[in-house]
């Protein structure tokens, strides 16, 4: 484990530990809002696990001297987000921009309903978003994976809860995978301050146009998450000047391209 390494105990003012890395030992401090036991658990995350193997691995190009967490978010008893600030030197010496917020991977599905007579639909949820402060903002189904790198299963899972579809994630179809292999992750939304990585997967069903067209509307989402969603559906051919949400327009682009390539 990257972290066996850590000495040190607590010290006053702010929590300090040091790990051990190929470049040697890197600091690693916590502001005095995060509290010893929040400090610990942001430690184990997943994701910041993940970040530090990245660094070690490309440490040619990425040498890290000091990380300070600045900011730890619960998801009740889970860790969800951790916001840091970075010393990392590029491969000539100089400093880069190192303020990163943690929250890991997300999986996203484009969801192609055919009709009988051949019309393709979308199914898009829509959402009052906060971040973007967009009301009723319409989006691909999606969510966070929970670190264990099963990326259809928690695809299907999170397709059911969003849409009420069930499907096996054998019968997903991950885009990225299939372009990439395994050179990249997925595709990377934000990489000005963000790590998060979206796997871009497609569904594809033959339904009754009845059947379609009874999804729109429907609400859908966890409650106790606060998740309110509602369904809605778009003409495939629409989608790319109804919808502003990059999982979409990349997840389009993916599937338009593989349709040339003749790979679909």
């Amino acid at each position: 484990c990257l972290l066996s390494a850590f000495l040190l105990g607590l010290v006053l003012g702010r929590r300090r530990r040091r790990l051990a890395s190929s470049a040697g030992p890197v600091l690693v401090e916590a502001e005095a809002n995060v509290s010893p036991a929040l400090l610990e658990q942001a430690l184990s995350f997943v994701p910041f696990q993940d970040w530090l193997r990245k660094l070690q691995r490309h440490r040619d190009s990425f040498r890290l001297q000091r990380v300070t967490v600045q900011s730890v978010d619960m998801f009740g008893k889970k860790v969800g987000f951790v916001k840091l600030k970075s010393e990392v030197y590029d491969r000539d010496g100089d400093p880069l921009a190192g303020i990163c917020f943690l929250r890991g991977g997300s999986v996203a599905v484009l969801v192609i309903l055919e009709s009988e007579s051949g019309k393709e639909y979308c199914l898009q949820v829509r959402i009052d978003n906060v971040c973007t402060v967009q009301p009723q903002y319409m989006a691909l189904p999606a969510g966070m994976l929970d670190g264990n790198g099963d990326f259809g299963g928690a695809m299907a899972r999170e397709m059911e809860e969003e849409t009420g579809i069930r499907c096996d994630a054998k019968n997903l179809l991950d885009m990225t995978a299939l372009v990439y292999g395994e050179e990249f992750e997925g595709m990377y939304p934000s990489v000005g301050a963000c790590d998060e990585f979206i796997r871009l997967f497609l569904f594809r069903r033959r339904m009754r146009q009845e059947e379609i067209l009874s999804l729109e509307g429907k609400l859908m989402g966890l409650r106790e998450e606060n998740e309110k969603i509602k369904l809605c559906l778009v003409p495939l051919a629409d989608l790319w000047h109804l919808s502003p949400d990059a999982k979409g327009l990349c997840a389009l682009l993916l599937y338009s391209k593989l349709k040339e390539a003749g790979r679909l």
